[in-house]
């Protein structure tokens, strides 16, 4: 009962550890990136992370000894275990765009750095409906997770009363409440980390002189970019509380599965197919069998008359059928040569002896 506060808070806090805000920015003699951890594989930290929320409400609803708490923390965990299968699907698609496009890692910060030059560079906008859809798939499972309406059914006040809240007041019921605050942020950053270019400016500002005001405004600039994406979605989450009713269970659970599953698992063999062919390399073409081989080229060097040495070949002295060395002006004769021809005059051959 006392735990289960704990671990929804916690996750929520340690997701917002590895969410790059900015770029490097230099103080002195040190340079640092906004970002508390940039970890090579911080993806997968961030899903390990958001499903270890799901033990918290199915605690809070068993400990709290209450029949509409324990529906209530069913009805979530069932919600949030269905929905983070199509959010796996379309956090992979944004992971293969940005590998098309040169990130070399699961980096949050290296999948930012892949969107940089401009809106159209995003990944929402890549290769048209494939980012756009990854992008409404994360979204909206998104909401799902965060337990928000109109998915909001463990909380259904005319059903639950109160759900996996009913039997909890004060601080503790101030946590879970934070908790889920905490994930609406978490989810509106990492939809602007993955999809919308995370701290980048639509229009790239490099164009601006390095002096003046201009220098704070390029280490501020993406930090203010980057928290107005997020404000953004924070805005689409109550605007979408305010307009759309809640659903049945029976319709959310059927949404999931029969509609957001197939068709995100279908835009993820998409996406693999597009990069797989944006980064095959034709194939040299194989020699026919039984066909000649290639004749070596021509060379233009002008070819030695008869008799003549190429040069570089010229024989060693001492060699047979090499020159003779001429004497050194003042200086003493040459050796004759040692190496006689065979059967010289005077020499009987080995055989005749």
């Amino acid at each position: 009962y006392f735990l289960a506060p704990i671990m929804m808070m916690l996750p929520a806090l340690c997701v917002a550890a590895v969410i790059p805000f900015g770029h490097e920015i230099t103080i002195g003699n040190y340079t640092t990136r906004l970002v508390i951890a940039d970890l090579p594989i911080g993806v997968l930290y961030v899903l390990a992370l958001t499903s270890v929320g799901v033990y918290g409400i199915v605690l809070a609803g068993w400990a709290s000894n209450n029949k509409y708490s324990l529906l209530g923390g069913l009805r979530s965990s069932a919600q949030m275990v269905s929905y983070e299968l199509p959010m796996g699907f379309a956090i992979v698609a944004a992971l293969m765009i940005s590998s098309a496009k040169g990130a070399s890692s699961m980096s949050l910060v290296s999948l930012v750095e892949a969107q940089q030059g401009g809106f159209w560079n995003w990944n929402f906008l890549w290769w048209g409906p494939v980012g756009l859809l990854a992008f409404a798939t994360y979204w909206i499972c998104g909401i799902a997770e965060t337990n928000r309406a109109p998915f909001d059914l463990p909380e259904a006040e005319t059903e639950l009363v109160a759900g996996y809240h009913t039997e909890y007041s004060g601080m503790k019921f101030a946590m879970f409440f934070l908790a889920e605050y905490a994930n609406m942020l978490n989810v509106g950053a990492l939809a602007t980390t993955l999809f919308l270019g995370g701290w980048h400016a639509p229009i790239p500002i490099e164009f601006l002189p390095a002096t003046g005001f201009f220098v704070y405004l390029k280490a501020l600039g993406p930090v203010c970019w980057f928290g107005a994406k997020v404000a953004f979605f924070i805005w689409a989450y109550y605007h979408l509380r305010a307009t759309w009713p809640r659903l049945r269970y029976d319709q959310l659970m059927r949404f999931t599965w029969k509609r957001l599953l197939p068709v995100s698992l279908a835009n993820v063999l998409v996406v693999a197919t597009l990069v797989t062919l944006r980064s095959a390399k034709p194939l040299a073409a194989s020699p026919t069998p039984g066909a000649a081989p290639p004749a070596a080229p021509a060379s233009n060097a002008p070819t030695p008359p008869p008799g003549a040495t190429a040069p570089g070949n010229a024989p060693a002295e001492g060699a047979v059928g090499a020159p003779p060395s001429l004497p050194a002006p003042g200086g003493n004769a040459p050796a004759p040569n040692p190496v006689a021809p065979a059967n010289a005059p005077g020499r009987p051959s080995r055989g005749g002896r």
